[in-house]
């Protein structure tokens, strides 16, 4: 709960040194529809919601900053979105720290001369 006042319920991460952490926001009205909570660590949460006779799988995802731990951060999200059951649709939220251009001076070993690495 949020507050007295609050109709939101909540599910959240938090990491180790409180520096990185992913939450979801669940109304009342929707938590008789909550199948599944499964927390992948401090930077992956993922749940399932009944949609009539299919489901809703969320997942909220915050990626790292650093170069060096943001392909085990991808493999991580690949997983989950892999694993989620067939026929489901799928709701991908998060804050993925992206970099956008080539400017591969300033982000070496993300982005190339000619791009992305990732």
């Amino acid at each position: 709960m949020l507050g007295k006042k609050s109709n939101i319920g909540g599910i959240a991460t938090r990491g180790e040194r409180h520096r990185a952490g992913v939450g979801l926001l669940i109304a009342p009205q929707l938590s008789h529809h909550v199948l599944e909570f499964s927390l992948v660590n401090e930077r992956v949460v993922s749940l399932c919601l009944r949609a009539g006779d299919r489901c809703l799988t969320v997942v909220s995802a915050y990626g790292p900053n650093g170069s060096v731990e943001y392909p085990t951060f991808l493999e991580t999200l690949r997983g989950v979105l892999e694993g989620a059951p067939t026929g489901d649709s799928i709701v991908l939220l998060g804050d993925f720290n992206a970099h956008v251009g080539n400017d591969s001076d300033t982000c070496r070993g993300m982005i190339g001369r000619n791009g992305p690495l990732i």
